[in-house]
């Protein structure tokens, strides 16, 4: 049985999207039980601080966040709670961050410098449309960590669940009945770009 946590802080725009996508991991915990258990949902800004982000790293077998990132950041509104001074604190663990741009610098610290086990994120912005079709992307962002949650999948093997995911959408808007939504050219723009930056740093065999 492995500990695992969510870090969601929410907020306007983009972070709040990110949120409820992430209320599809808690549900998900809870329907793989006995198998992982949820140690923590910090699903609010008060909440997801830096030092019960940092406890959850430290305590939980593997921590999935859904919020906003940037190239050496996992930010809670603009307070870094995940950064190259404290990342360490996931050692021999496994961080998914379901974020801006991250993968790049903080996952490549994360492995290289401070031995996290596993850094599965985005290493440029993420992207998607509004409206009701837009949790099309949150099936997969998401679809990846079911996987490894139900399935026993590795890190490897939930990023390509996510990039598979990921070209349904960019089918969906380019030749099937999305192609008649107004911002189809740009949805399958969007779903090709997410596809083609999300990343893998560490060791891709890593499960939960």
């Amino acid at each position: 049985m492995s500990r695992v946590a969510v870090v969601r802080p929410g907020g306007n725009g983009a972070a709040g999207t990110l949120h409820s996508w992430g209320q599809k991991v808690v549900n998900d915990v809870g329907s793989s039980s006995p198998t992982h258990t949820l140690n923590a949902d910090l699903d609010t800004q008060v909440a997801a601080h830096r030092l019960a982000v940092e406890g959850e790293m430290q305590s939980c077998r593997a921590v999935f966040f859904f919020g906003e990132g940037d190239w050496a950041c996992l930010y809670n509104g603009t307070t870094p709670v995940v950064d190259t001074g404290n990342v360490a604190r996931a050692f021999g663990h496994l961080l998914v961050a379901i974020a801006c741009k991250s993968a790049h610098m903080l996952g490549n610290d994360a492995i290289n410098r401070h031995r996290v086990e596993g850094y599965l994120g985005f290493d440029e912005d993420l992207g998607w449309t509004t409206g009701h079709r837009r949790d099309l992307w949150g099936m997969a962002f998401t679809i990846g960590i079911s996987d490894m949650l139900s399935k026993g999948a590795t890190l490897d093997e939930a990023a390509n669940a996510m990039r598979d995911e990921l070209e349904r959408v960019v089918h969906y808007f380019k030749f099937g009945i999305g192609r008649t939504d107004p911002n189809a050219q740009l949805a399958y723009l969007w779903a090709s770009w997410d596809r083609g930056h999300l990343m893998v740093v560490g060791n891709r065999a890593a499960t939960l």
